[in-house]
């Protein structure tokens, strides 16, 4: 059985996340896309082989050839294309974030859509974030005493959506999430914020975020998340453990396939490893596969998704920011 995914929006993320990781899940196939600028879309099309173009969303979540989305539209209007895309029967996946806030989302998940709902976190799938957590369990690093994640990307220019309240923009909400995500995976739900700073505010807008979490069954923890999209820092995406008898690196832990390194530093030395190249979107849309076709529950699923959004509130909370919006049907 063949799985057709229309695409809402033509993203500059979509090619990677959908197109040539449909090269390597032969079940999935892109049969439509549309965008706002309907010669946009043709364009689209045309580059990259999609057989159909729809003028409007409302229009291709109504094809007959469409049997799931993928939704890479600006991060605010996310979960009301989501809604409207299980309301027509079809499966989702969305770009992160799936809201921009905890109390949208909620509403939408209280009603309960019968379709897959899949946030794209795509680095949860890669086997590099298998190794680890196979690290954690395995109690390498004894009692763990500190954990931090920093994403920082310089090339995100003014004006662009990222850097728009109204679009759901921010440090935290765009880079951040990834690090949030992985003290959840790792130390379970639910985290408290201790701290939170936003820095280079502008209307609303973090440049810059630094966050502390901690968990009641990590007494002495801290978890902190550092994010930026300021031009004066370079490209940067890491994540470290530490604990009373090891630590770990992860270089890039976000996007493993464009090179990543993971160093365990324990008792018995030094050990350095890299696994499997291929990328993280590949794992995703096979993930996204198994869960429409064969009913295999994703791990980032809408649950999932509110358990970071409250986190992520939490932290605007705490930094003085309010939560980003989310467009409602």
């Amino acid at each position: 059985m063949t799985l057709r995914l229309g695409l809402l929006g033509a993203a500059r993320i979509t090619p990677a996340a959908v197109i040539y990781a449909a090269d390597a899940v032969p079940e999935v196939s892109v049969t439509a896309v549309a965008a706002r600028d309907i010669a946009r879309a043709a364009v689209f099309a045309q580059e990259h082989a999609i057989p159909a173009v729809s003028e409007s969303y409302g229009e291709l979540l109504a094809r007959d050839d469409v049997d799931a989305v993928y939704i890479a539209l600006p991060a605010s209007h996310h979960l009301v294309w989501a809604e409207a895309a299980l309301a027509s029967g079809k499966a989702v996946l969305c770009e992160k974030p799936l809201s921009g806030n905890a109390l949208a989302l909620r509403s939408l998940l209280q009603k309960d859509h019968g379709p897959v709902l899949m946030e794209a976190m795509h680095y949860v799938y890669h086997p590099l974030w298998a190794r680890v957590e196979e690290i954690l369990r395995a109690g390498t690093l004894g009692t763990l005493m500190e954990i931090a994640m920093h994403f920082s990307v310089p090339h995100i220019p003014p004006g662009d959506i990222r850097r728009s309240f109204h679009t759901a923009g921010g440090a935290l909400l765009d880079l951040g999430i990834y690090g949030v995500h992985m003290f959840r995976r790792l130390l379970g739900d639910p985290l408290t914020v201790a701290s939170a700073e936003a820095a280079g505010v502008e209307e609303g807008v973090d440049e810059r975020f630094r966050g502390v979490l901690t968990h009641a069954a990590y007494p002495g923890l801290t978890a902190t998340v550092t994010a930026s999209m300021s031009p004066k820092e370079p490209l940067a995406a890491w994540l470290s453990l530490s604990g009373s008898e090891g630590s770990l690196r992860v270089q890039n832990p976000v996007a493993p396939q464009l090179g990543h390194e993971l160093t365990l530093t324990s008792k018995g030395g030094e050990l350095r490893e890299s696994v499997d190249p291929t990328p993280s979107y590949c794992y995703q849309l096979q993930a996204f596969a198994d869960a429409v076709l064969r009913g295999k529950g994703p791990a980032t699923d809408g649950a999932d998704a509110l358990a970071t959004a409250v986190v992520l509130d939490a932290l605007y909370k705490k930094a003085g920011l309010p939560p980003r919006p989310a467009l409602e049907r």
